[in-house]
């Protein structure tokens, strides 16, 4: 059967077509009087409890989510303009409540499993990002609810998400091993780098005791300091979000930890220019060309190089050597950096300006900075070069899992 829909296409003349409200319902029952805590969230396309998962909340804020039980639909309309990487449907495997800002559908007349993938269909090719309203692109059920669905035959509906279970069970298992590879090459590339750092790559030779944590012995002829010795830095700026006139698309990159990619290099451009006004009315000062910088909130320990005069924000430190010491050893050494952070109640660490500054480091000569540099730059090329191996096939395996759900649940294989 031809659909003349272009997100569906043809499916099988079995099938019938179907708007989706006549097979479902919105969920829109409040948990007044907080009768029920097991708060949800999504989480990468899944629908887990906060209380395994990573996202703050307050309890006392539960009054105003939604009631859900296993088997009910949630799709998250919100922002659809803003979405890089659709991963917008997941289906509720317990009993608890989440934020009434989603969209709660009861499969009623329709297994429950077969939606949960149909959706998830759907929101691969995006097909809701034409449906939202307002300057964000917001999705509500009403709009929802109206688009016609493919439904065949209840039996087949079960056959077709049993297949996909255990198809996409496989899927999943193989990229979770890819991401364990790349855990396990990330871990490697630290340890190589740190005893480096630390030892040399010279092999045996006299060491004495050192100051730093964790790392009893350095080489004895190496120095050893603290971060406010060998280097100056500074931090940046955030103007007032809730000014639109500091800000302008045509105005002045400014960098944030949201721009770091992970290269030795600050990309190319940035998300955000702040403008003139801005400027004029306060006294910033550019990371110069040559720098380095060192993220040291939110996430911390990124560092990349300064290729061109750059404002950034606060969260990112910007070194320049005082001494005889190369960025490109520090690029590598700031790993020590993060020995000195605090660790928070989520497990993360936490620096401040005072904690860079007094962090214990240490230098070997010149030369020997060289040597470590240009073997680490070699090393850990390797290493990345890997890990990118296994993320290419991570990428394959997900767009060939989105690809086998979409065509199942329109009667395409």
């Amino acid at each position: 059967m031809n659909t003349a829909l272009g997100y569906l296409g043809n499916i099988p003349d079995r099938w019938n077509l179907v708007h989706l409200g006549r097979l479902t319902s919105e969920v829109k029952t409040l948990n007044l009087g907080c009768s029920v805590s097991n708060a949800l969230q999504f989480k990468m396309g899944n629908i887990i409890s906060k209380s395994t998962g990573d996202s703050k909340y307050h309890p006392e804020t539960l009054e105003g989510y939604t009631i859900v039980t296993p088997g009910d639909v949630v799709v998250n309309g919100l922002n659809l303009n803003y979405d890089l990487k659709s991963l917008r449907v997941g289906q509720v495997r317990e009993n608890g409540v989440i934020t009434s800002a989603y969209i709660i559908i009861r499969p009623e007349k329709i297994n429950s499993d077969y939606f949960n993938y149909l959706l998830k269909g759907f929101d691969s090719i995006k097909t809701f990002h034409g449906m939202g309203k307002g300057i964000r692109l917001t999705l509500g059920y009403e709009e929802l609810r109206r688009i016609y669905i493919p439904v065949p035959p209840l039996p087949e509906q079960s056959r077709i998400a049993a297949f996909l279970d255990e198809r996409c069970g496989k899927i999943d298992e193989a990229i979770a091993r890819h991401k364990a590879l790349i855990e396990k090459l990330d871990e490697y590339r630290k340890a190589v780098i740190t005893k480096a750092v630390t030892k040399g790559v010279r092999g045996e030779r006299k060491m004495k005791e050192s100051h730093i944590k964790d790392i009893p012995f350095i080489p004895a002829d190496w120095n050893e300091g603290k971060v406010k010795t060998f280097y100056s830095f500074q931090t940046g700026f955030t103007p007032d979000t809730k000014n639109d006139l500091y800000y302008n698309e045509d105005g002045h990159e400014w960098l944030t930890i949201g721009d770091l990619t992970g290269d030795k290099l600050i990309p190319c451009s940035t998300k955000k220019h702040i403008s003139d006004l801005y400027l004029s009315e306060h006294r910033e000062v550019q990371a110069p060309k040559g720098s380095l910088l060192y993220s040291f909130k939110l996430s911390v320990g990124q560092v990349a190089f300064v290729d061109r005069p750059i404002f950034t924000n606060e969260a990112l430190a910007c070194f320049l050597p005082l001494k005889q010491t190369y960025l490109s050893f520090l690029f590598y050494s700031s790993i020590l950096i993060e020995r000195n952070a605090n660790i928070n109640i989520y497990n993360a660490a936490i620096l401040n300006q005072k904690r860079i500054a007094n962090a214990p480091i240490v230098f070997p000569s010149l030369e020997e900075q060289a040597e470590i540099v240009a073997y680490l730059d070699k090393k850990c090329a390797a290493i990345d070069a890997a890990k990118d191996r296994h993320q290419q096939l991570i990428t394959k395996l997900e767009e060939y899992k989105k690809s086998l759900i979409y065509n199942a649940v329109t009667g395409k294989i």
